[in-house]
């Protein structure tokens, strides 16, 4: 067996710091001319990937050649992945406008990081993201994770793989030693959002219009919130023209997932609702997942 002596659950490269968080930011813009030759390669770090302008980048050389950009903005739960490249815009798309085209999923996390311990029994956990499932749960940096869902840990692989099968919003068991002690518990998977985000041809009127993409479904959906803000109830009114089951998610900022409902039979409109009567104030995630497709909106909480 080949073992992993670190595996991140879902996130990337974090501290060892339990209550630090960690973020990366970094995109590279490249300009070639119809000749191949390289006119631009820059990298852009930090504060500078995240004031570029990428839809006014392709607009200003889309008559230069190809441009080629990617990058990513990560942080321990979410990560927005850019990729764009000028060869794959239609021509024949409407519009002469840069708009962005956003596809989401969710991916399963714990929020911790762990390593390899030395007898190969159980992980050792070297960090817990502030606010995930993990801390909920009070799990602690220096604690063991001997078993999860059922199946005995040797090595981080093995965590980072059967947290990778479970469902967000999944109550599973997982066993932690801490002092010596071993406590079973149940722990709830949260998720990390990831946003693979492209740029296409559009109309004046799209321009904005980026909270939620459903030009990369294959069917046609609608989804709405409201009220919104709001200051208990908030209702998601979602339509789709395929009658395949829907999840629907509540998360917060923090990725963890606070409310989870699956409807098995699905006759292309669904009105869901979550009361956030007793959650802080602050900005929720909504999201309903149909054949592998999730479609998010976000909703403002405040107390009364």
């Amino acid at each position: 067996m080949i073992l992993c002596s670190m595996a991140l659950l879902g996130m990337a490269n974090l501290g060892n710091a339990q209550d630090s968080s960690t973020s990366s930011e970094k995109l590279t813009v490249q300009l070639y001319n119809d000749a191949g030759q390289l006119l631009i390669n820059d990298t852009y770090k930090d504060a500078d990937a995240r004031s570029f302008d990428v839809a006014e980048f392709i607009k200003a050389h889309q008559e230069e050649g190809r441009t080629l950009i990617r990058g990513y903005f990560n942080s321990d739960l979410m990560i927005d992945q850019v990729k764009f490249d000028s060869n794959e815009l239609s021509e024949e798309a409407e519009g002469s406008e840069i708009c962005q085209k956003i596809e989401t999923s969710l991916k399963p996390i714990i929020g911790v990081q762990v390593s390899q311990t030395d007898d190969l029994a159980g992980v050792h956990v070297d960090r817990v993201i502030d606010k995930s499932a993990s801390a909920e749960l009070g799990v602690n940096s220096s604690d063991l994770i001997m078993e999860f869902n059922g199946y005995e840990l040797v090595s981080p692989c093995d965590l980072k793989l059967e947290v990778k099968e479970c469902e967000v919003g999944e109550e599973v068991s997982i066993g932690i030693e801490t002092n010596g002690r071993l406590v079973n518990k149940k722990i709830t998977v949260g998720a990390k959002v990831h946003n693979l985000i492209s740029y296409h041809y559009c109309l004046d009127s799209n321009i904005g219009d980026l909270n939620i993409d459903m030009a990369s479904s294959e069917f046609n959906v609608n989804l709405e919130a409201y009220p919104n803000p709001t200051s208990d109830l908030s209702y998601l009114n979602f339509t789709s023209d395929s009658d395949s089951p829907v999840s629907f998610y509540v998360l917060d900022i923090y990725g963890k997932t606070i409310h989870q409902e699956t409807f098995n039979k699905f006759n292309g409109s669904l009105r869901a609702e979550y009361n956030f009567i007793g959650s802080a104030s602050g900005t929720y995630l909504m999201a309903i997942k149909q054949n592998d497709e999730v479609y998010k909106t976000k909703v403002v909480y405040s107390e009364k």
